[in-house]
């Protein structure tokens, strides 16, 4: 069952941008993106959040992002490109389960 991103996350994070708010507001969007609930356009605006949190300060955040989306399929190829040039608790899950990297992204990677 994933969780979902409600009002209240929301809320929550425009009133409390805490490292931990932001943790587990990437958790819910991204579980949700993964198991394909979000429509054409909420998917758009999650694709948005996610190329603004992959830059997060907090490691962590950028953990959270790369551990809930590193097996999916969907994820434009630059987001898990950055996810897997960052710091190794971050871009190992991409590099170990991702399908979008390519051979060349890799060497390149090396």
């Amino acid at each position: 069952m994933v969780d979902r991103l409600t009002a209240q996350d929301v809320e929550r994070l425009l009133t409390d941008p805490s490292p931990e708010a932001r943790v587990e507001t990437v958790e819910k969007m991204a579980g949700q993106f993964q198991a394909e609930t979000f429509n054409e356009e909420e998917r758009g605006m999650a694709l948005e959040i996610f190329s603004i949190m992959v830059e997060d300060a907090e490691i962590r955040v950028r953990q959270a992002l790369s551990d809930h989306l590193k097996e999916c399929p969907d994820i434009p190829h630059e987001l898990a490109l950055s996810l897997a040039k960052d710091v190794d608790s971050v871009a190992i899950p991409v590099l170990e389960f991702s399908e979008i990297l390519t051979d060349q992204d890799l060497i390149k990677l090396l």
